[in-house]
């Protein structure tokens, strides 16, 4: 096994074949080694596997159970809900919620975040069927406003 950055090149049993990031795990995965240990054992599904080359693709991603399946019953349009920055790019900010789930923020218009920094975002859209929730990040970010938190670390926007 190999762990690039945006892919992995895995054995399967004298069989080589391509990882990429997308489908190493559910969210948002910004390099192969976040989510991926070299020697690590685990199932995955072939996408395809091209006989005159050899190529084969596989996906870890969607032989796991799938985070999104009931996530409407613990995230609500409005809500407000702790995360952990885990992704900054051009055009904006990932918040993970809980593995796989992860809210898409503009960056905030005041001041910076920065990858592992916990933030509250409140979600302004869910998109089931696509697997997208849309967000923004709350202006306080001193992490000692916990009242009201639900227990699924939310509370309700007044």
């Amino acid at each position: 096994s190999e762990l690039g950055y945006k892919s992995a090149v895995l054995d399967l049993g004298g069989v080589e074949a391509t990882m990429r990031a997308p489908e190493m795990s559910y969210g948002f995965t910004e390099a192969a080694a976040d989510v991926l240990e070299i020697g690590e054992t685990f199932l995955v599904k072939i996408l395809h596997a091209d006989q005159e080359t050899g190529a084969v693709e596989v996906s870890r991603k969607q032989a796991l159970p799938s985070p999104w399946r009931d996530c409407a019953s613990r995230y609500v349009k409005d809500g407000v809900y702790w995360g952990t920055v885990s992704g900054i790019i051009d055009s904006g900010v990932f918040v993970t919620l809980e593995p796989g789930i992860n809210v898409f923020t503009y960056h905030p218009k005041y001041g910076q975040v920065y990858k592992g920094q916990k933030v509250t975002v409140k979600i302004l859209s869910i998109d089931t069927d696509r697997r997208r929730i849309f967000g923004s990040i709350r202006n306080d970010q001193r992490g000692n406003n916990t009242a009201g938190m639900t227990r699924h670390g939310g509370y309700s926007a007044r």
